[in-house]
């Protein structure tokens, strides 16, 4: 019964080791994607403040100009998700893209990279790479696009929206139905939604700003709740980090237990076969026949424990890949990866054992 808690134990250790080190690197390559033009201590200053309640309706331009005008704020942004746009191939597919409604300081604000420049009227708009490969697909030009709504000149091209996934060409041809985006000038009605950004090392002083001029309009009864940037990230697609911060947990949890139980295993099984071992030394045995004496049933243990364990957690990342439909998988079939979650749990185990 000992012996199968233990590989129970061991087979923990292997499980939690081997998600937690693909859901790390999964992670890493997962943030490698994405258009990070801000670092995450510039997204760290910057408030998100959301302008929904009825008491501010129509007091947005007010609520900016003030804003503009304090010490502790270098400068404001409106960036607010308009109506999606569609756009009909000449084959009658209908392809959606979301449409970014924004003040002229976007580009400069979120440091977004345009070849091109940013719209200067409402009949003009920057679009994402992949609506220019849509439209040369189609033997389109690609500085108008006509969508069912209204027809915009493209004065820019970006290759994402900040914080989305960047698509490769070579992505784009195996799925040339791929999400696209615009971003047009914002007009009267779709200020709701604002980014602020703090003096450097002014944080705090610019939130308390915010929060008392927002509350020149919106009584003290209504809840006003601001996050910076960075945990609205979080909030909305931090899932990555959250589960890689769980099983980082878990496994330290299981690695300390494991310790503690191959230890009191191990000193039990030296006291009480003293004996042996004194009439093995008799009969010449040496030190490593009876560090193996005491060793094998962990070798055992780790042998039989690890394929079902590995085998769980490939399965694991796998399906993740496959459900985030996050690039290639090649990476997962490299034999180091598999043998460093190996050496790591075994490294433990003999350690504990030898001494």
């Amino acid at each position: 019964v000992r012996n199968t808690l233990l590989g129970i134990q061991v087979f923990t250790a292997f499980l939690f080791e081997g998600i937690t080190v693909v859901t790390y690197i999964q992670n890493e390559r997962w943030q490698k994607t994405k258009n990070q033009t801000l670092t995450a201590k510039q997204t760290s200053e910057i408030w998100k403040i959301n302008l929904k309640d009825m008491q501010l309706h129509g007091r947005e331009d007010n609520i900016i100009e003030r804003l503009k005008k304090q010490a502790s704020i270098e400068d404001v942004v409106i960036d607010t998700y308009g109506p999606n746009v569609a756009f009909e191939t000449q084959h009658g597919d209908i392809l959606n893209g979301s449409r970014k409604m924004v003040s002229e300081n976007y580009a400069g604000f979120m440091q977004l990279p345009i070849q091109g420049r940013m719209p200067h009227t409402n009949d003009e708009a920057i679009v994402s790479r992949t609506l220019i490969w849509i439209l040369e697909k189609e033997g389109l030009p690609t500085n108008i696009v006509s969508f069912k709504d209204k027809t915009y000149q493209i004065t820019g091209v970006y290759e994402a929206i900040p914080f989305n996934d960047i698509c490769s060409k070579e992505e784009f041809d195996k799925n040339p139905n791929r999400w696209f985006s615009i971003i047009t000038l914002t007009d009267g009605q779709n200020k709701k939604s604002l980014y602020v950004k703090s003096v450097t090392g002014q944080r705090q002083k610019a939130k308390a700003d915010i929060q008392t001029i927002i509350r020149t309009w919106l009584p003290e009864t209504i809840p006003f709740v601001m996050f910076s940037m960075k945990e609205d990230q979080f909030m909305n697609g931090g899932l990555g980090q959250m589960m890689r911060d769980v099983f980082v947990f878990f496994t330290i949890i299981a690695m300390i237990i494991i310790t503690f139980s191959l230890y009191s295993a191990i000193v039990i099984d030296t006291q009480t076969r003293k004996k042996e071992v004194a009439i093995r030394k008799i009969n010449g045995a040496g030190y490593h026949v009876i560090s193996l004496l005491f060793g094998k049933l962990y070798i055992r243990l780790l042998g039989i424990t690890v394929v079902p364990a590995l085998a769980i957690v490939y399965l694991y990342i796998s399906g993740l890949i496959r459900l985030t439909g996050s690039g290639s998988n090649n990476w997962i079939n490299n034999p180091a990866l598999w043998l460093s979650i190996i050496l790591q749990v075994s490294a433990i185990v003999f350690m504990t054992v030898i001494y």
